[in-house]
């Protein structure tokens, strides 16, 4: 009966029976892609459950212990069961292993079938298949091939998702969880379990995500990157035509917009022609291989490679892409990847009327690999016909560790036997490679990175394998090799894509030559020899360095300073530079602040300048140590610049002046002003000319002044004001001072000078108040007016004991027989009327003082006039009586 891709399988009966067609052994050396003689007959097994029923293998795994299990299912009639088979390492049936190696499990009354498999790390075998239009997910103990009991409802999980649901694919992330994928409802989608066998309601709050790219979707691969995101390949129906397709979920269950921003991607490989991808890989530097095939220019397996963002790789084959046409019809189920990088694509040819099992084998970069099937009519392609015009359907893929090819599938050699499960064994040998001596070249105190290319150039392997790995079995000396910041082990294994991240330090302040031992793997195994890698560390010249002091505070005209050691620690460099010699550089941003500019010893530390005169401030001094080792190779001969604050603190000088001339000024002079009095009027040095100034004065005899004396300190400008009616001479002493201060020392006040003020007498003329005119009777005897001039004064209170004198005159004398006389202590007028005389007489007064006319002066009153009137006698006539 010939065979289709749909599952039409069912048991015919309970028992099973395993049966190994032997087939001729092979006479040929066996090379890569020949079938391995060692297993089965020749290289193949074919497997009958039973008689009559129709067995295919969907899947394949290899147990760590070389033993094989195929997964799929058993039809008999109208009912398939999920079936799994388990082979010793040379294909004999590992009978203990369920019955005489043969597992059936019936899950519901119709069709289950295992589509996929992955074996745990613990190694329990997790399955998945279409139970009837649910998914089912059962896990088997190994060794016995028993159901798992802690898994699900004793080892199995059933799961509707809509109408209908096809599981696909299968893989387990980081956390043992367990990741389906397939079609469902026409889309794809993804159930994720807890290693119990639960839904893991993290992942899109139910546990499944559906999601499409076309009207149609089939879900056929799935793997889970280290970061535990999701992707799933299948291919989609956009009218007219299908395409390649790939999604990526997060682990949350939403689609991952980092990947092509949709977290989707569709690739038309020719146009308007149908493209179905089947399987999927991630390398190990997280680039994604997929494989299927592609009607474009007939139909081709076609594998490509995306880079992790969903970009095709253009690096792969053609712009990310290769096809490969073995016969007339050609279609590749699945996909994987060597320890060696190499990739393996397998599914079936048809040519000639009947199906034959395919591989192909590609290099890392995407071309076929000559040194597989290298005598072949193709290198890199090998067909196997099982049995000689048989149909030969291949669906599953395994490496075993050892890099043999395990796949399996099925085989349709018509009559009572049906179809039947198929395994081949191909082997694919791998040849020690081989490692060359070579060095490198870095700087003293440098880090060397190395490059891939470092040990790829120096890695060189028959079967044109790539350096997968490198192993670092002996340290270097006098450095630290590290791997991404962490120290390297002896004998630690570093995977080529991490190469760039291998550095090697040396020793601080080493240089000379030392090395360390490796070998390369290209997957499986390292060349018989290691090789050295030589590292020479060139010597450079170190930075010589010093400790600086601290800022230094003086004051202003201080001169010259000295401080002891104030640079320390002063180094060439490390002790094979300890001969080189030193210098300072010292360079200021205030240069007018110093007579002599800073300097500092290399041998002593000394530190020394000398400050400018009159100059204050602050100076901002960088110094720097300088070796003679130069600076070849990068190296440095300068320390770092070490900058610190000299500081001048202001100190005021005092001002200064010339005092004038002793000045004489008359009694009642009023205010008086020499101009230019005090001259060379000075704040101190020029950087103080902006102070203010203030004279102050003092005397001796303040009574001499109304107005004490001042100096102005504009114009030098002396000004008094004698008292009035005070004379003597006062001694003045005057000084000056700025608004400079005396902080830190310094003098604001000038030096006192003294000089002298003479206020000169000037006499005031005395004064009275005359008395009123005088009548009197002749012949009336002398007359004495008391007080008749009232305050006399011989003038201000400093003339009071000036002698008065009154001059009395007359313009006529013979009225009196004594003229008149004024007392000039008691103001009294006499005289005397003459005896028979009588008339008037005018008399004038006048007032006169001891004090003299020196000077201006006046010593006699103004003159007082008044009348004296002497009336005649009279004579008493007796009057007449009536």
């Amino acid at each position: 009966m010939s065979q289709t891709r749909s599952p039409r399988l069912a048991f015919s009966r309970l028992a099973l029976v395993l049966l190994v067609l032997v087939l001729p052994a092979r006479t040929t050396l066996a090379a890569s892609g020949d079938l391995d003689p060692t297993f089965g007959a020749g290289g193949i097994l074919i497997t009958d459950i039973t008689d009559n029923s129709s067995e295919t293998a969907y899947a394949v795994v290899v147990q760590s212990d070389g033993r094989i299990i195929a997964g799929g299912g058993v039809t008999s009639g109208a009912k398939t069961d999920f079936a799994l088979l388990r082979y010793n390492v040379d294909g004999t049936a590992d009978t203990s292993f369920g019955l005489n190696g043969v597992v059936t499990t019936t899950i519901s009354a119709g069709a289950d079938t295992i589509r996929a498999m992955v074996l745990q790390p613990d190694g329990a075998l997790v399955t998945t298949g279409s139970s009837g239009s649910k998914v089912a997910v059962a896990r088997y103990v190994s060794p016995t091939g028993a159901l798992d009991p802690g898994f699900g409802a004793g080892g199995v999980v059933t799961t509707t998702i809509g109408a209908s649901a096809a599981p696909q694919a299968v893989a387990l992330d980081s956390l043992g969880r367990i990741v389906v994928a397939g079609t469902a409802n026409g889309h794809f989608f993804v159930a994720r379990y807890t290693t119990a066998g639960a839904l893991d309601t993290t992942f899109n709050s139910v546990g499944t995500a559906t999601a499409s790219i076309g009207a149609s979707d089939w879900g056929q691969g799935v793997a889970v990157q280290t970061d535990n995101k999701i992707i799933v390949a299948g291919y989609s129906d956009l009218g007219p035509s299908e395409n390649y397709a790939l999604l990526r979920f997060n682990i949350s269950g939403t689609l991952d917009t980092t990947f092509n921003v949709t977290g989707k991607v569709n690739t038309d490989i020719g146009s308007n022609t149908n493209d179905q991808a089947h399987a999927l890989a991630i390398q190990p530097d997280g680039k994604i291989v997929v494989a299927g095939f592609s009607t474009s220019g007939g139909q081709s397996f076609a594998t490509l490679r995306y880079n992790a963002n969903g970009s095709l790789d253009t690096s792969f084959g053609v712009s990310g892409r290769i096809t490969t046409t073995v016969g007339a019809v050609n279609e590749a189920h699945a996909l994987a990847i060597q320890p060696t990088g190499k990739i393996v694509v397998a599914g079936d040819t048809g040519s000639g009327g009947n199906v034959n099992f395919a591989l192909v084998r590609y290099t890392k970069n995407g071309a076929l690999d000559t040194t597989f099937n290298s005598g072949g009519a193709i290198p890199g392609i090998v067909t196997t016909d099982l049995a000689g015009g048989s149909d030969d359907l291949l669906y599953g893929l395994a490496i075993q560790p050892d890099n043999q090819i395990v796949v399996a599938g099925s085989i349709d050699q018509g009559g009572a036997s049906a179809v039947d499960v198929a395994i081949a064994r191909y082997d694919s040998p791998v040849a020690p490679p081989s490692v060359t001596d070579f060095g490198k070249t870095l700087l003293e105190d440098h880090a060397l990175t190395f490059s891939a290319a470092d040990f790829t150039s120096h890695f060189s392997d028959p079967d044109n394998n790539s350096l997968a790995a490198v192993k670092i079995t002996v340290l270097p000396a006098n450095g630290t090799l590290k791997l991404a910041g962490a120290s390297v082990a002896a004998d630690q294994v570093i995977a080529a894509a991490s190469v760039v991240s291998l550095t090697f330090t040396p020793d601080q302040d080493w240089n000379g030559n030392t090395s360390l031992a490796w070998n390369g793997s290209n997957g499986l195994v390292y060349a018989p020899l290691d090789a050295a890698l030589d590292l020479t560390v060139t010597a450079i010249n170190d930075a010589p360095a010093f400790v600086k002091g601290g800022n230094l505070i003086v004051l202003e005209n201080g001169g010259a300073h000295a401080l002891p050691a104030w640079a320390t620690g002063i180094s060439a460099g490390p002790a094979d530079e300890a001969g080189q010699a030193l210098a300072f550089t010292v360079a200021t941003n205030n240069p007018a602040l110093f007579t002599a500019m800073p300097t500092v010893d290399a041998i002593s530390g000394d530190f020394a300048f000398s400050s400018s005169p009159n100059v204050f401030g602050s100076a901002i001094v960088t110094a720097t140590l300088v070796d003679d080792g130069g600076v070849a190779n990068g190296g440095i001969n300068t320390s770092g610049p070490q900058t610190f604050t000299i500081g001048v603190l202001f100190v005021n000088q005092a001002p200064s002046f010339q005092a004038g001339p002793d000045q004489v000024a008359l009694e009642n002079a009023g205010p008086q002003t020499v101009t230019a009095w005090a001259t060379g009027i000075s704040a101190g040095p020029a950087n103080e000319s902006g102070q203010v100034l203030t004279f102050t004065s003092a005397t001796d005899n303040d009574a001499l002044f109304a107005a004490l004396p001042a100096v102005s300190p504009a114009d030098g400008r002396l000004t008094f004001t004698p008292s009035p009616n005070v004379f003597g001479s006062a001694n003045v002493l005057v000084s000056l001072r700025d608004s400079g201060g005396d902080a830190n020392g310094g003098a604001d006040t000038s030096i006192t000078q003294t000089f002298r003020i003479t206020i000169t007498f000037v006499n005031q003329a005395p004064t009275f108040i005359a008395g009123g005119d005088q009548t009197v009777q002749a012949g009336s005897g002398p007359q004495t007016v008391s007080a008749w001039a009232g305050s006399i004064s011989p003038g201000p209170a400093s003339e009071a004991g000036q002698a008065l004198t009154f001059t009395v005159q007359t313009g006529n004398g013979g009225l009196f027989a004594a003229l008149p006389i004024i007392d000039s202590a008691s103001g009294d007028l006499t005289y005397a009327p003459g005896l028979h005389a009588w008339g008037s007489a005018t008399v004038t007064v006048t007032l006169t003082d001891s004090g003299g006319t020196a000077n201006g002066g006046v010593n006699a009153s103004a003159q007082a006039v008044f009348r004296i009137v002497v009336q005649p006698y009279r004579v008493f006539m007796p009057i007449a009586r009536r």
